[in-house]
């Protein structure tokens, strides 16, 4: 906003409404230049030589760290042929239609140490650990972090029909350290209804 235009709007409309219209401006401005975009295509496979954990090396760690040291986003959730894009603060919760298994798609980082986290997994009801692949190719995410280590910071889960019997269900991302010795909890808590 120029000078000229927030002049007029002070004279046409007050201190307080002035001050309302560049606060909206401030705000759009600073989520706009922060922003991380979501993914132009799925998440492919992790690509050879990716440093990620085994199953067996994820399902032996047993210390977590706060969230607050790791960054992440589930882009994409797709499920009974349909695919729901996550976007905002408030997580949705999936209808899925019984038999279906779900694949969440995002990115994920070690943001404490500005690197790729060496594996992923979902903890669906609390005590479920399902293994998902990482090493996704993400330059938006490396773009946005300022990080060029972190261009294969994509990943993928799929939670198998099995595991998804009629009812609700909850699930959160477990992502491993770029050291491969504890878990950084996803905050945010995705709710799941098989019906």
């Amino acid at each position: 906003m120029n000078a000229a235009a927030l002049r007029t709007a002070l004279s046409r409309y007050g201190m307080i409404a002035a001050i309302l219209v560049l606060g909206a401006i401030v705000l759009f401005e600073a989520r706009r230049s922060t922003a991380v975009p979501p993914p132009p295509a799925p998440v492919p496979a992790a690509p050879a030589g990716a440093p990620a954990a085994s199953a067996a090396e994820m399902a032996a760690v047993r210390t977590f760290l706060p969230s607050g040291e790791t960054a992440y986003h589930v882009d994409v959730a797709t499920f009974g042929g349909r695919q729901l894009v996550f976007g905002g603060t408030k997580q949705p919760v999936l209808a899925v239609p019984p038999g279906s298994a779900v694949t969440f798609r995002g990115w994920a980082v070690d943001l404490k140490h500005k690197a790729l986290g060496r594996g992923i997994e979902l903890l669906l009801d609390g005590k479920t650990r399902v293994a998902g692949s990482t090493g996704g190719s993400r330059p938006d995410v490396a773009s946005a972090l300022g990080a060029p280590a972190l261009t294969n910071a994509g990943f993928a889960v799929t939670v198998p029909p099995t595991l998804l019997r009629p009812g609700r269900h909850t699930a959160s991302l477990l992502i491993l350290d770029s050291a491969g010795t504890a878990f950084y909890q996803a905050k945010d808590v995705i709710r799941i209804d098989v019906r």
